[in-house]
Parts: structure tokens; C-alpha cells; sequence
């Protein structure tokens, strides 16, 4: 049985641990970080059974009586997180539980949920690009593309360091160099020095920025670490530390300190090419995830398949 809990409702620590638990388990869908980035509704919860299986329903409410589904800023992929596997009937079960009450939907899954048409025909598949860490650095460094190791080169002979930053520092660094509008439309700077807060005091991430000879920021990313996978959640350069390649620099170094471990390196992917051929040139692969997109009006009626 599927049931649908209002946050009150859901135990926090069962919830919890079935995300940690999870084969599949993200960040994004631990209950702390959805309190945080759901800051437009809050967010609800589909449990199977005893916490056997969880999938958030983060909601917006942003327009008066028309609550919908729809993943919040820094949530590339939520869906539905088990220890078990997730096969074709539960996934079924699932979107199905989603209550009609909510007549818009927008919900990225991930990787795991492979989602086929047959269970429901608004799916879509967005990239993502992952970077297997189990290898020597030399190995790894020799499937960087000849554009990416000539900036690192550049960015080599000006001297540029890297050191973990403070969050206050981060935090003032990432708005700075963030477009204003992006900042006003989700109300970032409400919100991001308590989500960077909690990641950081939770050890579920470090924060890692790139410095000039004077010891000046130019480079800044926030990398989350939950289960084996290292998400490289939050980045910003300024214009001097692009025209030094320090975000090239930062990524290398990342990727030569975990080389030879048992680890993944997230890149968030993107749909935006230049960037999804930047993340591509480190030797990462597309590890696409699906996308549920439908509307519930009075005449347009959403079809799932039940007969699996």
C-alpha cells in the first residue's frame, strides 16, 4: 500500500533511512534539504509500506489555490528511493498514488526509475553526466579532451591554489557573481546561507574555492558527498577567474584527490550544449533521467497503465 503523508505526518527518521539506505539515495531527497529548497509550499511525501520505498512531492504554491508539483531549485533528480529494486509494477504503483488533487505536475526522477512509455506516455529524457572515480588519476587525466588539459595548462601558470573556503565567504562569493534575476526570481539569498549551512555542519559536503597569488577568490564550488556519489552542486567564477580557467583547475583537482576510489562524480549535467560538452570533455558519460510532465485540466485527462 501507497499512502500520501503532509510533512507533520512523516516520520522523519524512517524516511531518513530509507533514503540513506537506498541504492539510488540523493541528497536532494534527504528531509532536512527538501524543508530547505521547498520553500514555496512545502513538500509531501508517497511511502510504501514501512518506509519500504519514499518519493518526495515538493510543492508551489505560488499561484493562489493552484498547488502543483514541481521540483524546487537544487533538486536535479528526486523520484522514487528504495534499498530494493525498483521495478516497472512499483514504479507503476507510484505515479499512480500521485493525488489528483494536484492539477499540475512537474517531477524529475532518477536514473534508477527507468520509466517506460507504457506506464505513462509524458515522459521525457533529460542528460546528466557522471564521471566514474575508480581509476588512476593518470587514466582518468588521459580521457580529459585536448581543450580542457590546455586550460588547465593556463590555468597552471598563473599560480592559481585551491583550499577549502568559508561558508560566509562562499555564500557572498556565489550571489556576487549570480545574475540578479535568477537571485530575485527564487529568493536565493533567503535561503542559500542555511542550505549551505546544514550541508556543510552535516559533513554532507565541502566547499572548495580557487585563489589567486593575492589570495583572492575566483573560483567557488560547493560539492556534496552522500552515498558514494560527489555532486558538484554549487558553482561560480568571477570574470577573472574565467579568463584564468579556474573552474577547469578546481574540477582537475577534485578529480586527481578522489582518483583510485570507489566514488562518482556528479556533474548535474545540463540541456544547455556548451555546458553539457564542458562537463563531457573530463571523460563523463550521459547517464540520462526521466522527466513527468502533465496537467490535469477539465479537458485534458491523464492516462496511466495499471496492467503491469
Amino acid at each position: 500500500m501507497i499512502k500520501c503523508l503532509t510533512r507533520d505526518r512523516i516520520d522523519q527518521a524512517k524516511w531518513d533511512q530509507c533514503v540513506r539506505n537506498a541504492h539510488n539515495g540523493r541528497l536532494y531527497a534527504i528531509s532536512y534539504y527538501l524543508d530547505l529548497v521547498c520553500n514555496k509550499g512545502g513538500w509531501q511525501g508517497l511511502i510504501y509500506g514501512d518506509y519500504e520505498a519514499v518519493m518526495p512531492l515538493p510543492l508551489n504554491n505560488k499561484v493562489p489555490l493552484f498547488t502543483r508539483i514541481a521540483n524546487p531549485i537544487f533538486t536535479q533528480q528526486l523520484g522514487i528511493f528504495s534499498p530494493k529494486t525498483i521495478d516497472a509494477q512499483l514504479l507503476t504503483r507510484f505515479i499512480s498514488a500521485i493525488p489528483e488533487s494536484f492539477r499540475s505536475v512537474y517531477l524529475q526522477f532518477n536514473d534508477a526509475n527507468s520509466i517506460p512509455d507504457s506506464i505513462h506516455s509524458n515522459i521525457e529524457y533529460r542528460s546528466n553526466f557522471t564521471l566514474a572515480l575508480d581509476k588512476p588519476y593518470e587514466e582518468l587525466y588521459s580521457a580529459f579532451s585536448k581543450n580542457i588539459k590546455r586550460n588547465i595548462n593556463t590555468a597552471e601558470k598563473h599560480k592559481l591554489s585551491i583550499s577549502e573556503v568559508d561558508m560566509l565567504a562562499f555564500n557572498a562569493f556565489y550571489l556576487k557573481h549570480s545574475k540578479k534575476e535568477t537571485v530575485k526570481k527564487t529568493q536565493l539569498d533567503s535561503f542559500l546561507p542555511a542550505l549551505v549551512k546544514n550541508i556543510i555542519d552535516r559533513n554532507h559536503g565541502k566547499i572548495w574555492g580557487v585563489k589567486d597569488e593575492d589570495g583572492a577568490i575566483l573560483a567557488a564550488c560547493l560539492l556534496t558527498d552522500f552515498n558514494g556519489r560527489l555532486t558538484y552542486l554549487l558553482a561560480r567564477s568571477s570574470a577573472e577567474g574565467k579568463s584564468k580557467s579556474a573552474m577547469h583547475f578546481i574540477i582537475k583537482e577534485i578529480i586527481k584527490a578522489q582518483a583510485n576510489k570507489s566514488t562518482l562524480l556528479d556533474f548535474e549535467g545540463s540541456e544547455i550544449k556548451s555546458v553539457a560538452r564542458f562537463f563531457q570533455s573530463f571523460g563523463s558519460i550521459d547517464t540520462p533521467y526521466p522527466v513527468l510532465s502533465y496537467a490535469r485540466f477539465p479537458f485534458k485527462k491523464t492516462i496511466v497503465q495499471t496492467n503491469l
